[in-house]
């Protein structure tokens, strides 16, 4: 980047209210730009009729727009951004963050490495349905960040409202072959499932439940099926089936078991998380 005092003048002019480590970014005073290497981010609304869209740009110093995120709800803090040292070595990364504004659904999130020119490692809507992204961590102390998210695709799951679905965690690790973010429960499988565990504690209000009771009579909001859920998908993504199966027979007693099996096994074909390890 050329250090003429033109250039130097006009960033002093955008006097930014943040500043990253050592200088490496800078956002404007009204928060709607973000100033990162030979790149800019910025927050937009558009007019469509009445309706307010916000949105967010990508694109270079230059003025050449490279990516336009619109999948935020009509709320500025809602489209976010963040400059974090995800991958070691070089320069930091840069997280996009929009969210739609639903109950629960659903948080967009990707990542951009600059080492060698601008590259989006991380999609998240290309990885099915994604929730809510955890605070990056380094699981397994090689010094680049690892990726957690909330994995909503069992959410409505057969009978259950969303309050009693089941949900799991997906693990994302940097992969510098590829370079992308990649679906690794398997690999980090100690933080996602017990090995120990040979049974699942049932609340005492199901312990009453026999082998012939009808589901739609005793269980009609999924409450029973979600709490032994929650506790079997773990292992089928951990590449555990057999334990995650052997768990599920053991305490699951309702007479729509092999219904249930079923309809686990199509909705995982369905899920790219699964399909990826």
């Amino acid at each position: 980047m050329k250090k003429c005092f033109v250039i130097i003048l006009l960033l002093i002019s955008y006097a930014c209210s943040k500043e990253g480590a050592g200088g490496s970014y800078k956002e404007s005073k009204d928060g709607n730009t973000l100033y990162y290497l030979d790149y800019v981010i910025e927050k937009k609304v558009e007019l469509d009729g009445e309706y307010e869209s916000h949105i967010m740009v990508l694109k270079k110093r230059s003025g050449e727009e490279i990516k336009r995120f619109e999948w935020g709800s009509n709320i500025a803090e809602m489209n976010t951004w963040r400059i974090v040292d995800l991958i070691k070595g070089g320069n930091e990364e840069l997280i996009i963050t929009q969210y739609s504004g639903g109950a629960h659904c659903c948080e967009y999130n990707w990542v951009y490495t600059f080492d060698a020119g601008l590259k989006e490692v991380l999609n998240s809507h290309g990885y099915g349905t994604l929730g809510f992204m955890a605070e990056p961590k380094d699981l397994n102390g090689d010094g680049n960040q690892e990726l957690l998210f909330q994995n909503l695709t069992f959410s409505y799951f057969y009978r259950c409202c969303y309050a009693a679905s089941p949900a799991n965690s997906i693990i994302l690790e940097y992969d510098p072959a590829t370079e992308r973010y990649m679906v690794q429960n398997i690999k980090f499988k100690e933080h996602l499932i017990s090995q120990k565990l040979d049974s699942i504690e049932i609340s005492p209000e199901f312990i009453e439940l026999k082998a012939g009771d009808n589901p739609d009579d005793v269980d009609p909001g999924g409450y029973y099926l979600g709490s032994i859920l929650n506790e079997v998908i773990p292992y089928l993504y951990a590449d555990e089936e057999e334990k995650g199966w052997e768990l599920f027979d053991k305490t699951y007693k309702l007479r729509d078991k092999e219904d249930i099996k079923k309809l686990i096994n199509e909705r995982l074909q369905e899920d790219p998380c699964y399909k990826k390890q």
